[in-house]
C-alpha cells in the first residue's frame, strides 16, 4: 500500500493496475482510483506504452440491485464484501470516471515508440508524456498519481 493506496491489479504496471485508495468512511459512495492500461489491452499502443486515466468509481451503496450486479460480475457476495471489493466489482461492472481535467495521459518510455504488440495496429499512439529511456515507470506512478 502506498498513502492509502493499494493495488487491485499486476504487480507490473506495463501488465495493468488498478490503484483504489482507501476511503475516509465505509459510507463513502465514490473511490479514488488510478487505472493503467498495458500495451498488451489495446492494439494502438506501443510496446513501450501506457495510458494512465486518474478519476473515481462509483459505488451505488443504496442501490442493492445495482451493487448486487456489480458484485455478482466479480464473484463477491452482497452480504460479506468490503467495501474495496464493492469498489473493484463495480471498476469492472461500470468502469472509472476520468477527472475531468487531465484524467488521462499516455506515458511513453523512450524517445521513440516501441515496437506494436498487434499487427493490426497501423501507428503507436502520441504519448503526452515522454519519459527518458531508463526511467522506472513505477516511480513514475507512485510519485505523479499516488500523493
Amino acid at each position: 500500500m502506498t498513502n492509502g493506496w493499494a493495488n487491485y491489479g499486476d504487480i507490473s504496471p506495463w501488465h495493468g493496475q488498478l490503484w483504489i485508495k482507501a476511503p475516509e468512511s465505509e459510507e463513502q459512495d465514490f473511490a479514488e482510483c488510478v487505472e493503467i492500461i498495458g500495451p498488451g489491452d489495446l492494439e494502438s499502443l506501443a510496446g513501450n506504452q501506457v495510458i494512465i486515466v486518474r478519476g473515481s468509481i462509483y459505488i451505488p451503496l443504496g442501490d442493492k440491485e445495482r451493487m448486487r450486479a456489480a458484485l455478482d460480475c466479480c464473484g463477491f457476495d452482497i452480504e460479506t464484501a468490503t467495501w474495496a471489493e464493492k469498489a473493484y466489482a463495480c471498476n469492472a461492472y461500470h468502469g472509472i470516471d476520468p477527472d475531468t481535467y487531465g484524467g488521462k495521459a499516455i506515458v511513453q518510455i523512450g524517445a521513440k515508440p516501441g515496437d506494436t504488440l498487434s499487427r493490426r495496429a497501423i501507428e503507436p499512439e502520441t504519448p503526452d508524456i515522454t519519459l527518458h529511456g531508463n526511467a522506472k515507470l513505477e516511480n513514475y506512478i507512485r510519485d505523479e498519481f499516488l500523493n
